[in-house]
């Protein structure tokens, strides 16, 4: 066994026994005998103790790996990670799509909500009596045809979220994505949020508020 063979030659190399060695292994010269024998397929450990005990690194007792060898193991872990690097590259393409497509999603909705808000503010005001157009031939549900104090506002609110109020589940629905910054729509939200909110709202206001926490 070649590395055997080492040992004994660099045993011999120091002048040293085979009593010697095995007292600095706390062994008996037997059981060290044994170990420069080609019949014992010594450990990486054994090796390690052997290589204290004669005073040398265990690459004189095993050789030094060859630089080929080395060169292979190297490109093999740049590889690896290599690997590993457009792996975690796709994973944040992947993540900054659906990034985008969520912004979009939570922008389309967003829109879709201003719109509905401003339909329920004009339809809330004429049941108030107090949607006066500035133009008489301007779209009824056009909302730059109206000015609306911050009374007004008031009162559209508190229509909105009266529970007898045909707009109640819906604005109630929109203010708890809070989607909407319109102060007087979330202020009378405010004032009303004890009241009570269907489940699948509360569910799925989370919902969106979730994707704008990825975000």
């Amino acid at each position: 066994m070649e590395v055997s063979k080492n040992i004994r030659s660099i045993r011999e190399a120091k002048g040293l026994t085979q009593v010697d060695v095995a007292e600095r292994l706390g062994t008996e010269r037997s059981n060290y005998a044994r170990l420069e024998s080609r019949d014992v397929n010594l450990t990486l450990k054994q090796i390690g103790e052997i290589a204290n005990a004669l005073e040398v690194s265990i690459y004189d007792i095993i050789g030094s790996p060859e630089r080929q060898e080395v060169e292979d193991d190297r490109s093999e872990r740049i590889r690896y990670l290599e690997d590993r690097l457009g792996i975690t590259e796709e994973i944040v393409r992947a993540k900054q799509l659906q990034i985008k497509l969520y912004k979009t999603f939570i922008g389309w909705v967003r829109e879709v909500f201003k719109l509905e808000l401003s339909i329920g503010k004009i339809q809330c005001a004429q049941v108030l009596g107090i949607a006066k157009k500035l133009k008489d031939d301007a779209h009824d549900l056009d909302e730059d045809a109206y000015h609306f104090s911050e009374e007004d506002l008031k009162r559209i609110g508190e229509l909105m979220f009266d529970r007898n109020s045909n707009r109640y589940y819906w604005s109630n629905f929109i203010a708890s994505t809070g989607l909407i910054e319109e102060a007087w729509f979330n202020d009378a939200y405010k004032k009303n949020i004890d009241l009570a909110v269907p489940s699948d709202t509360l569910n799925w206001a989370k919902t969106i508020l979730d994707m704008l926490d990825d975000e």
